[in-house]
C-alpha cells in the first residue's frame, strides 16, 4: 500500500535513506508525482502536523547519494512544482500584509497556492509562488532551511500593479521561525 501518502516518491526516499543509514551507499534518483491531502502528508513531519490542510498535486525531480542520513541530506538536489487548493496554514497571520490591515477570520486560508521550488544546499528555495487569499493575491519567494528556519518574502500583487518599476519598492514582509 501507499501508507506514507507519497506513492513512489515515498518508497524511493524510504529505500534510499534506509540504505544510507545502514552503511550502504544510498541512492535516490528519479521523477515523482503526487496528488494528496496536505493534512495526511503533514502527519509524518512533526513541525507541520496539524498546521497545514488542503489538497495538493506536486512534481519532484530528486537525486542524492551517500552513506548516512547527513551525507544523503547534504547531497540532495532537486526541483519541482506545487499546486494546492483550499490550503490552510495555521499559526501565521497574513492580515498585516494587505493594505488596511483588516482582520480576516481565516488569515491562513488560501483558495490556491502554486509555485516552483528547488532543493539544494540543505534548503528548499521557493520562487514564483502565488497565494490566492480572500483579501487578495500574494507573491512569495524565499527559502526553507532543512533546520526548519523560514525566510519567505511576501509581496501583495496590488502594489506591483499600482507602482511603476522606477518608483520606490513595495513592502516586503518576512516570516521567519
Amino acid at each position: 500500500g501507499d501508507e506514507d501518502g507519497l506513492g513512489g516518491a515515498g518508497r524511493a526516499l524510504d529505500h534510499g535513506v534506509a540504505a544510507g543509514e545502514h552503511g550502504r551507499e544510498g541512492l535516490i534518483d528519479g521523477d515523482f508525482f503526487t496528488h494528496d491531502d496536505l493534512a495526511q502528508l503533514a502527519q509524518g513531519v512533526s513541525f507541520l502536523n496539524n498546521r497545514i490542510a488542503g489538497t495538493t498535486s506536486a512534481t519532484l525531480s530528486l537525486s542524492t547519494h551517500g552513506i548516512g542520513r547527513e551525507a544523503l541530506l547534504a547531497a540532495m538536489e532537486g526541483k519541482g512544482t506545487l499546486d494546492a487548493r483550499n490550503a490552510e496554514i495555521s499559526g501565521l497571520d497574513f492580515s498585516g500584509v494587505f493594505p488596511g490591515g483588516t482582520r480576516d477570520p481565516s488569515p491562513g486560508s488560501f483558495a490556491s497556492v502554486a509555485g516552483d521550488f528547488q532543493i539544494l544546499a540543505r534548503r528548499i528555495d521557493l520562487s514564483n509562488f502565488v497565494l490566492d487569499h480572500p483579501q487578495g493575491r500574494l507573491h512569495a519567494d524565499g527559502r526553507i532551511d532543512f533546520s526548519h528556519a523560514l525566510n519567505i518574502r511576501l509581496h501583495p500583487s496590488i502594489f506591483q500593479a499600482a507602482m511603476p518599476p522606477s518608483s520606490a519598492p513595495f513592502p516586503v514582509f518576512l516570516r521567519a521561525g
